[in-house]
């Protein structure tokens, strides 16, 4: 774990950041942690990220599959919200209208993205750690031998929007991500769906500042495109296209908001928008 064990809060622990369920079976977080205190090897880090595309890649490769769209579907290029190309983003757009999703994206964080993050939370504010602590993200599961500890596992995202405002179509992707480890089996891969208490729903219990309320629901998956190695924690999102376009960093869906623009009537959430 990288430390910073001179950082404590009105009596509280010091606080860690675990790379364990980023890059498994590589020495990541000793390269972060030379990197943290003005050593060089950010071409090293970048290395050991990068290979992992190949496991969302297969990943996506095990979806495409279960829905019968691995030789029907097109790649799409994807952009935040300032225009500017994602690398390692991509939407996968399949040519079924049976399916419960619009749109299926997988993701896989930046280096200044992820080092943003190691750093935010070992140069966790007071407040910020009061504001995590109000809000239940700190518990006692939270907490390792002297340290609170913030396990990353976000660095691999997927996400699936679906029409609308159609709660019901989150829980028929939940219900049918919950089957994948026979076809990930049959693929030579290994996939665990997550015990139900891992699941968040937003939907019913939105963040203080309204995050979730139009439909979403999030949970970790564990996946290895290798039967043999390691797993890695993907975050999945399952989420309404209302919550996407009322997302205002979402840049999955740009063109989808110009075109509300351009006519409201298309979508009844747009007048509120």
């Amino acid at each position: 774990m990288m430390t910073n064990k001179w950082l404590t809060y009105s009596g509280k622990i010091p606080v860690a950041v675990s790379l364990a369920e980023v890059c498994p079976s590589t020495n990541l977080e000793d390269l972060f942690s030379r990197y943290l205190v003005g050593g060089n090897p950010k071409s090293e880090i970048i290395k050991c990220l990068e290979s992992e595309v190949s496991q969302m890649d297969s990943f996506a490769d095990m979806i495409l599959f279960h829905y019968g769209g691995l030789e029907s579907h097109e790649k799409v290029p994807i952009y935040d919200s300032k225009g500017k190309l994602r690398e390692n983003s991509v939407r996968y757009n399949l040519e079924n209208d049976l399916l419960p999703f619009t749109d299926f994206i997988t993701d896989i964080k930046s280096f200044d993205s992820l080092h943003g993050k190691i750093l935010s939370s070992l140069l966790m504010t007071e407040k910020a750690y009061q504001s995590r602590e109000r809000s239940g993200k700190i518990s006692s599961k939270d907490i390792s031998g002297d340290y609170l500890v913030t396990k990353v596992k976000d660095y691999l995202r997927a996400t699936f929007v679906v029409p609308d405002r159609d709660i019901k179509a989150i829980d028929r992707v939940v219900d049918d991500l919950s089957k994948l480890g026979s076809t990930a089996s049959k693929l030579g891969m290994k996939f665990i769906f997550p015990n139900s208490c891992e699941i968040k729903d937003y939907t019913q219990r939105p963040k203080q500042n309204g995050y979730g309320k139009y439909g979403v629901k999030q949970f970790p998956i564990y996946f290895s495109n290798k039967f043999n190695e390691p797993l890695r924690t993907i975050e999945v999102q399952i989420k309404t296209q209302e919550q996407a376009f009322r997302e205002k960093s979402d840049g999955y869906h740009a063109d989808f908001k110009k075109e509300l623009k351009m006519d409201p009537s298309l979508y009844e959430f747009s007048k509120a928008a």
